[in-house]
């Protein structure tokens, strides 16, 4: 953890926070705390977080339980937290359909994946790509669903007792892909506006009883609304550090033109979502990225959600597995995200009055376990801080018309800092002296 002092140097023209001011500048020296967090968690509603973990309950329950541990932590008490979720489901138009007419537009209505069968492993075109799964009797063979019951899937080309109740047919199947919403504006309000912890644990954990697992996997619009509820927040709050944190189970299937439904890739979707963390970062606003996949699945989702993570200036996705205890590991990346999300960035001490230039503010790590005291350049942002020799910039580009409120360290400035171990960085605000 870092610990900010600022210190003001005593100069002829305006004082120490002693008490003495001049008419036009007052030099700050106070020790003060990092940057408050508030953190923006849009949470994955869809479908397949009805899947089962390891841990006997299915992914939404998990991450309920992991979630409900973070709040009641009180080293998460004083974070702000806003959540959540995607998609948000037309309620027009329903999950499964036979006909485009189901759902009420035009090649709307797309059929079932075919799956290898009997081990129901892997999805399939033909029969020869079953090889590699458990069974070698698996053939590709199109997957349909209950008459009376969508959610129960049957083989069509089969008897339907074998899986239907109440003598009712298996009929052919398929999912609405124009179910979501894909409108970023829809996914910016949170259903629970920033409110701190632990007084705000109560309404977060109603919020994740009350949206049971349904439809597709919009990430587009949900990290473009996120980052924009974010940046709106913060816009009023600039004192405190708001990040966005997406977890998800899943690649993007929905609200993206670029993405091929019949065509099994998990890059599908990736090239946007980094533009849009690139852009959020820009702006101001971290995107963490948490992934909860089946053990197959690790490789293509550490590569590709770890592409929109860097691109949201953090380092790589967490990528938990089912075959873990979800809700502990999930829980173990939360106080990481907390960590890191809280670890460089902290508030400026201005004074009440007379307030020195930004462009004279400086700020330096004093010596500590045999390093030497190193004073940090001012980067413009953080596109421009030197991968080596790090530096810090503010938050804002001051202007006119603009003051900064915090100073944020560079990448490999922070990443110099063990998590946990006590450190200073002092800022000093001179004031200009007239000779």
């Amino acid at each position: 953890m870092l610990l900010l002092a600022a210190a003001a140097a005593v100069e002829p023209s305006c004082g120490a926070r002693t008490g003495l001011r001049s008419e036009s500048c007052e030099s700050f020296g106070a020790s003060v705390a990092p940057a408050k967090l508030d953190l923006f968690i849009m949470l994955d509603s869809s479908g397949s977080m009805a899947s089962q973990t390891a841990e006997g309950i299915d992914k939404a329950h998990s991450v309920r339980n992991a979630l409900s541990q973070f709040f009641s932590d009180p080293e998460s008490w004083g974070i702000g937290v806003a959540i959540a979720f995607f998609p948000i489901n037309r309620p027009e138009v329903p999950d499964y359909c036979a006909l485009d007419s189901d759902c009420h537009e035009s090649g709307a209505c797309h059929e079932l994946p075919k799956l290898c069968v009997p081990s129901w492993e892997k999805s399939c075109q033909a029969d020869g790509d079953c090889a590699g799964t458990s069974s070698p009797e698996d053939v590709c063979m199109q997957m349909g669903g209950c008459e009376n019951d969508a959610l129960t899937l049957c083989l069509p080309q089969e008897d339907p007792s074998w899986y239907c109740t109440s003598g009712a047919k298996c009929r052919k199947l398929g999912v609405c892909r124009n179910r979501s919403r894909c409108d970023s504006a829809a996914y910016e309000k949170p259903v629970v506006e920033v409110s701190e912890l632990p007084g705000a644990r109560p309404k977060l954990l109603l919020a994740v009883d009350t949206h049971a697992p349904s439809g597709n996997t919009p990430s587009l619009p949900a990290l473009s609304g996120a980052l924009d509820a974010a940046l709106g927040w913060q816009q009023n709050h600039a004192a405190r550090k708001s990040v966005v944190v997406l977890a998800t189970d899943g690649f993007p299937t929905a609200c993206d033109p670029d993405i091929n439904s019949d065509v099994e890739d998990p890059a599908q979707g990736i090239d946007k979502l980094v533009q849009v963390a690139e852009q959020g970062v820009g702006r101001g606003v971290q995107s963490f990225v948490v992934g909860v996949f089946a053990p197959k699945e690790e490789s293509a989702a550490r590569t590709n959600l770890s592409r929109i993570a860097k691109a949201g200036g953090t380092s790589e996705a967490f990528i938990i597995t089912t075959d873990e205890l979800v809700s502990v590991r999930l829980r173990e990346t939360l106080n990481a995200i907390r960590t890191d999300a809280g670890a460089c960035e902290f508030a400026i001490p201005w004074p009440e009055y007379g307030a020195p230039a930004s462009s004279l503010i400086s700020v330096r790590i004093p010596a500590s376990g045999g390093a030497a005291e190193q004073t940090l350049t001012r980067r413009d942002s953080i596109e421009a801080c030197d991968p080596v020799l790090g530096g810090f910039y503010f938050d804002v580009m001051p202007d006119n018309e603009s003051r900064p409120k915090r100073v944020v360290l560079c990448p490999s400035t922070c990443k110099k800092f063990a998590p946990g171990e006590q450190h200073r960085v002092v800022v000093q605000g001179r004031c200009h002296v007239e000779l």
